[in-house]
């Protein structure tokens, strides 16, 4: 770890408010630390140099970890002792391949009193019929259901804590547009893209709606807020093989990967 810009590069923050001066002084975070073939130790030595050049932080937002174990040694190393990871895919012993088992991570300074993760892979309580992967707070993961009409069946959805006297803080990471952006073979990835942010702001408006502060943060593997043109347009429309994003979505790609 170099400088800050590769923990931003690929990684956004949103803030919707109700703001207090509670959130106003957090210190939040977060990054696709890549960890789908680095073991604990490597992923949480990444987290500690990065701490200790960007500075302390409250919060952390994790994307691409992909089992409790690296969590638990980032919390170590970086004293944010609370911590819940999501449950979206089995784990890489059934996979058999660690970037079918990615997860996000939401680590605190402060108790996370309440945690839920929206999950729609499968018929089961978790999404499949594998134990979930366990988080270090004594609160149980809720299973969401959020009926907002999908296009798709996205492989990931959001994780969302509740911290103490704070923010309610939801993790995601987007589905890849695999370098594709803004044509028709990036058309069904980008609708799981979709669906992932009407899920999560479905969720976070109900919060924002009650007063409370909603902290998003994840990789979403789109450009940041205001550079795409493409935003609130038809998929059918921006999707169609003309090889180009001229017109549809700013100059460049989408692709942050």
């Amino acid at each position: 770890m170099t400088s800050l810009f590769p923990v931003l590069r690929a990684a956004f923050l949103l803030i919707a408010v109700a703001t207090t001066a509670a959130a106003q002084d957090l210190s939040v975070i977060t990054w696709n630390i890549g960890g789908a073939e680095r073991d604990a130790e490597a992923v949480a030595t990444s987290a500690a140099a990065m701490l200790d050049e960007v500075g302390p932080a409250d919060i952390l937002i994790l994307q691409e970890v992909i089992d409790s174990a690296q969590v638990e040694a980032v919390a170590d190393a970086t004293g944010l002792g609370h911590w819940v990871i999501s449950d979206f895919s089995p784990p890489e012993d059934v996979t058999n391949t660690p970037f079918a088992s990615l997860e996000v991570a939401i680590l605190s300074a402060t108790p996370i009193v309440s945690a839920a993760e929206w999950d729609i892979t499968g018929p089961a309580a978790n999404g499949d019929n594998f134990p979930p992967r366990p988080s270090s707070t004594s609160v149980l993961t809720e299973e969401l259901a959020i009926g907002i009409g999908l296009n798709t069946a996205p492989a990931r959805g959001f994780l969302r804590a509740s911290v103490e006297s704070g923010p309610v803080v939801c993790a995601g990471h987007w589905k890849s547009s695999r370098g594709q952006s803004c044509n028709a073979e990036d058309l069904g990835n980008a609708l799981q893209r979709e669906d992932q942010a009407r899920g999560l702001a479905s969720d976070a408006l109900s919060f924002v709606e009650g007063g409370q502060t909603v902290i998003i943060g994840g990789d979403f593997n789109i450009r940041a807020p205001g550079r795409a043109l493409r935003v609130g347009t038809s998929l059918q429309e921006d999707c169609m093989p003309t090889g180009s994003c001229e017109g549809v979505c700013g100059a460049g790609t989408l692709w942050l990967r």
